[in-house]
């Protein structure tokens, strides 16, 4: 038997640009697999666009991920053992039969609440990148990262803050006539290489984005979760922090500008146990529930979608390359991919 990580080696988007929070969250995957003392030859890549086609040797496979195209219907390859843990999926035509594979582990309630009412059993498992070891030492030069915000959002931030920040975005360009291992190589590269800079050097980091906001928390560096709308991908988070909406009234008043970094390293351990006894095909309702009720224990945070965020995801849905032709032609200033022009 061997077990599977994720990859993105062709993310099958027109507009050139992947999103490096895939790639964290398949290095929470592979801090599991060394804690479970998983040797490296039982270890292999699967790419994330080939779930129903993969054939080979049969594999556990971890999805701890975003799965949101038309055909992530819950269908995978008969050599594939899904586990569910940090699973994110809206879709409405859902594979009803998925218990099949055991309890479904949702990264966020909003899954947990499309899979309830189909009645597919699952609980709220959270993101696997909580379980980011903290950093043993904190930087003593002060370093704020802003990490891809939109001009939207950049316009709250202090001036002060703003001038001594260095900006950083979670979109990296593809490159070209490379193939796909390579690209898969240069892109971990890549995401480790932030990764490890926000450890090192960071003393606060604002950003938009979940999977800066999680991991950078997980490492115990003071973050503040700034947006503008809050989608259902972020109803887990706001256990642990706050998520400030710019379109809240007095907002500015509300903001802790020193940022938000609770010890959860107790809780942690609970969560590598459930992980571990999911990959091993032994995971008790009483352990998934221990998870499930420490989330749904929480002051929720208000969906708020901004429209022209649902009309371009209804675009998306059927037109990608038109939608993300908008998105990067017209609704640029928007959006946060701004941030990769920001000097």
């Amino acid at each position: 038997m061997l077990y599977g990580r994720l990859t993105y080696c062709r993310p099958g988007k027109p507009k050139g640009y992947v999103n490096i929070g895939d790639y964290i969250q398949t290095f929470a995957i592979d801090y599991i697999y060394k804690y479970m003392e998983i040797p490296a030859d039982k270890i292999i890549n699967i790419d994330r666009h080939a779930l129903r086609s993969y054939t080979g040797e049969e594999v556990i496979l971890p999805l701890n991920a975003w799965f949101g195209y038309k055909d992530d219907t819950g269908e995978f390859s008969k050599y594939i053992r899904p586990v569910f843990i940090g699973y994110h999926n809206l879709n409405k035509n859902i594979n009803k039969k998925m218990n099949q594979y055991g309890i479904i582990g949702c990264r966020d309630e909003g899954t947990y609440q499309v899979l309830s009412q189909k009645g597919i059993h699952a609980y709220i498992s959270g993101c696997m990148t909580v379980l980011f070891p903290k950093r043993d030492i904190k930087p003593e030069k002060e370093k704020v990262f802003l990490v891809d915000l939109p001009q939207t959002v950049l316009k709250v931030i202090p001036k002060d803050i703003k001038e001594k920040a260095e900006y950083v975005s979670h979109e990296i360009q593809l490159g070209e006539n490379v193939n796909d291992s390579q690209e898969q190589r240069r892109l971990e590269k890549i995401a480790q290489e932030i990764l490890q800079k926000y450890r090192n050097e960071a003393t606060l980091v604002i950003t938009s984005r979940l999977h800066a906001a999680l991991p950078c928390m997980a490492m115990g560096i003071p973050v503040i979760l700034l947006r503008e709308g809050v989608d259902e991908r972020f109803t887990f988070i706001d256990k642990f922090i706050s998520i400030y909406n710019i379109k809240d009234k007095d907002i500015l008043k509300r903001i802790d500008w020193k940022g938000q970094a609770p010890n959860i390293e107790k809780f942690k351990k609970q969560v590598m146990e459930c992980a571990c006894e999911a990959l091993g095909g032994t995971l008790s309702d009483q352990t998934a529930g221990k998870i499930h009720e420490y989330y749904m224990n929480r002051e929720r945070i208000s969906i708020s979608i901004p429209f022209r965020v649902k009309a371009y995801e209804s675009i998306y849905r059927r037109f990608p390359n038109l939608a993300d032709f908008i998105r990067e032609k017209i609704l640029f200033r928007f959006t946060i991919a701004s941030s990769r022009k920001e000097k």
